[in-house]
Protein backbone atom coordinates (compact mmCIF):
# COMPACT_ATOMS: atom_id res chain seq x y z
CA UNK A 1 0.00 0.00 0.00
CA UNK A 2 2.59 2.68 0.74
CA UNK A 3 4.02 1.99 -2.62
CA UNK A 4 0.81 3.03 -4.76
CA UNK A 5 0.28 6.09 -1.34
CA UNK A 6 3.97 7.73 -2.24
CA UNK A 7 2.81 7.43 -6.34
CA UNK A 8 -0.56 9.02 -5.60
CA UNK A 9 1.25 12.03 -3.45
CA UNK A 10 3.71 12.62 -6.45
CA UNK A 11 1.09 12.33 -9.03
CA UNK A 12 -0.80 14.75 -7.14
CA UNK A 13 2.10 16.69 -6.94
CA UNK A 14 2.70 16.64 -10.40
CA UNK A 15 -0.80 17.65 -11.58
CA UNK A 16 -1.02 20.42 -9.28
CA UNK A 17 2.16 21.93 -10.38
CA UNK A 18 0.78 21.47 -13.67
CA UNK A 19 -2.33 23.46 -13.04
CA UNK A 20 -4.53 20.29 -13.35
CA UNK A 21 -6.52 19.16 -9.98
CA UNK A 22 -4.92 16.90 -8.33
CA UNK A 23 -7.82 15.11 -7.05
CA UNK A 24 -8.02 13.25 -10.43
CA UNK A 25 -5.27 10.67 -9.22
CA UNK A 26 -7.78 9.61 -6.16
CA UNK A 27 -10.71 9.12 -9.00
CA UNK A 28 -8.25 6.80 -11.07
CA UNK A 29 -7.16 5.03 -8.31
CA UNK A 30 -10.89 4.48 -7.02
CA UNK A 31 -11.76 3.29 -10.34
CA UNK A 32 -10.27 -0.01 -10.78
CA UNK A 33 -12.00 -1.30 -7.64
CA UNK A 34 -14.87 0.97 -7.08
CA UNK A 35 -18.44 -0.13 -8.11
CA UNK A 36 -19.18 0.94 -11.44
CA UNK A 37 -22.69 2.41 -11.17
CA UNK A 38 -23.99 5.19 -13.06
CA UNK A 39 -27.34 7.14 -11.32
CA UNK A 40 -29.13 8.53 -13.50
CA UNK A 41 -31.77 11.60 -12.80
CA UNK A 42 -35.34 10.63 -13.03
CA UNK A 43 -36.21 13.31 -15.52
CA UNK A 44 -33.27 12.66 -17.57
CA UNK A 45 -30.28 14.68 -18.57
CA UNK A 46 -29.82 17.94 -20.98
CA UNK A 47 -27.53 17.45 -23.55
CA UNK A 48 -25.70 19.27 -26.17
CA UNK A 49 -28.77 17.37 -28.75
CA UNK A 50 -31.69 18.51 -26.34
CA UNK A 51 -33.23 16.57 -23.46
CA UNK A 52 -32.82 12.81 -23.31
CA UNK A 53 -35.40 11.03 -21.02
CA UNK A 54 -33.95 8.69 -18.27
CA UNK A 55 -34.93 5.82 -20.64
CA UNK A 56 -32.70 7.32 -23.28
CA UNK A 57 -29.99 7.87 -21.09
CA UNK A 58 -29.66 4.58 -20.14
CA UNK A 59 -30.09 2.90 -23.85
CA UNK A 60 -27.30 4.94 -24.69
CA UNK A 61 -25.06 3.98 -22.00
CA UNK A 62 -26.31 0.52 -22.98
CA UNK A 63 -25.43 0.73 -25.95
CA UNK A 64 -22.16 2.56 -26.25
CA UNK A 65 -20.80 -0.29 -23.26
CA UNK A 66 -21.83 -2.92 -25.39
CA UNK A 67 -20.89 -1.79 -28.49
CA UNK A 68 -17.19 -0.90 -26.42
CA UNK A 69 -17.23 -4.51 -24.88
CA UNK A 70 -18.45 -6.59 -27.59
CA UNK A 71 -15.09 -8.03 -28.89
CA UNK A 72 -14.06 -10.33 -26.24
CA UNK A 73 -10.62 -9.72 -27.11
CA UNK A 74 -11.08 -6.31 -26.00
CA UNK A 75 -13.76 -6.76 -23.14
CA UNK A 76 -11.03 -8.99 -21.40
CA UNK A 77 -8.60 -5.94 -21.37
CA UNK A 78 -11.17 -3.00 -20.23
CA UNK A 79 -13.05 -5.55 -17.64
CA UNK A 80 -10.83 -8.13 -16.15
CA UNK A 81 -11.28 -11.17 -14.57
CA UNK A 82 -13.60 -12.31 -11.29
CA UNK A 83 -12.03 -12.55 -8.71
CA UNK A 84 -13.85 -15.03 -6.68
CA UNK A 85 -17.22 -16.67 -6.56
CA UNK A 86 -18.62 -14.47 -4.36
CA UNK A 87 -18.01 -11.66 -6.65
CA UNK A 88 -19.40 -13.64 -9.18
CA UNK A 89 -22.96 -13.92 -6.93
CA UNK A 90 -23.18 -10.97 -6.20
CA UNK A 91 -22.99 -9.75 -10.68
CA UNK A 92 -25.74 -12.53 -11.08
CA UNK A 93 -27.20 -11.28 -8.96
CA UNK A 94 -27.60 -8.08 -9.94
CA UNK A 95 -30.67 -8.35 -11.79
CA UNK A 96 -32.85 -9.32 -8.28
CA UNK A 97 -31.81 -5.96 -6.69
CA UNK A 98 -33.46 -3.50 -9.75
CA UNK A 99 -33.65 -2.63 -13.34
CA UNK A 100 -30.39 -3.47 -15.08
CA UNK A 101 -30.05 -1.91 -18.18
CA UNK A 102 -27.00 -4.12 -20.03
CA UNK A 103 -26.91 -7.45 -18.37
CA UNK A 104 -23.61 -9.50 -17.70
CA UNK A 105 -22.32 -11.81 -20.06
CA UNK A 106 -19.79 -14.28 -20.28
CA UNK A 107 -16.42 -13.26 -21.61
CA UNK A 108 -13.41 -15.90 -23.01
CA UNK A 109 -10.09 -14.66 -22.55
CA UNK A 110 -8.25 -15.74 -25.32
CA UNK A 111 -4.81 -16.14 -23.66
CA UNK A 112 -6.54 -17.17 -20.02
CA UNK A 113 -9.66 -19.96 -21.39
CA UNK A 114 -9.57 -20.65 -17.79
CA UNK A 115 -10.32 -17.34 -16.36
CA UNK A 116 -13.95 -16.08 -15.20
CA UNK A 117 -14.48 -12.63 -16.89
CA UNK A 118 -17.70 -10.94 -17.46
CA UNK A 119 -18.98 -8.03 -19.13
CA UNK A 120 -20.69 -5.98 -16.95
Amino acid sequence: MLPLAITVRIAREVLAEAGFDPGLVSLAVEMCTAPQNLLVPAGGIETDEGHKSFDEVCAGLAGAVGELLGDDARAVELTGAIVNSDVLARVEAAPSLGEVVLESRAVKHPGFPDAVVRRR
